[in-house]
C-alpha cells in the first residue's frame, strides 16, 4: 500500500550545520543553566557547575550538549535516592533517559 508520499532524503550535512549553529548552542546552554538553577536547593545550597560542551560523537557528529555537575561528594547517592536532577530536566520539557 502507497501512502502517497514519495521518497524523503535527509540533507545530513545540512541538519548538522544547524545542530551546530550557535541558535542550537545558545538553546542547549540555557536549558542546562535552567536545569542547575532548579537543582540548587534553598534548605541544602550545592555548587552546580554548567558548562557547554560537544558530544564525544565523532567529528561529523559532534553536538553541543549541556553538562550540569552537582559538586557535593554525595551528588550520586542523593540523585539515586531523590532524582532531584532528571526531575528538573523533565520538568522543562527534557527527555532523561538511562
Amino acid at each position: 500500500m502507497s501512502s502517497g508520499f514519495g521518497r524523503v532524503r535527509l540533507d545530513h550535512r545540512g541538519i548538522g550545520e544547524i545542530m551546530r549553529s550557535d541558535p542550537v548552542r545558545t538553546a542547549v546552554t540555557y536549558a542546562a543553566e535552567q536545569v542547575g538553577a532548579a537543582v540548587r536547593s534553598p534548605v541544602r545550597p550545592v555548587e552546580v557547575l554548567v558548562q557547554p560542551a560537544v558530544s564525544g560523537a565523532g567529528i561529523r557528529d559532534a553536538r553541543p550538549v549541556g553538562r550540569v555537575t552537582v559538586m557535593t561528594p554525595d551528588a550520586l547517592p542523593e540523585e539515586l535516592k531523590h532524582g532531584r536532577m532528571a526531575r528538573a530536566a523533565q520538568a522543562l520539557g527534557l527527555e532523561v533517559g538511562e
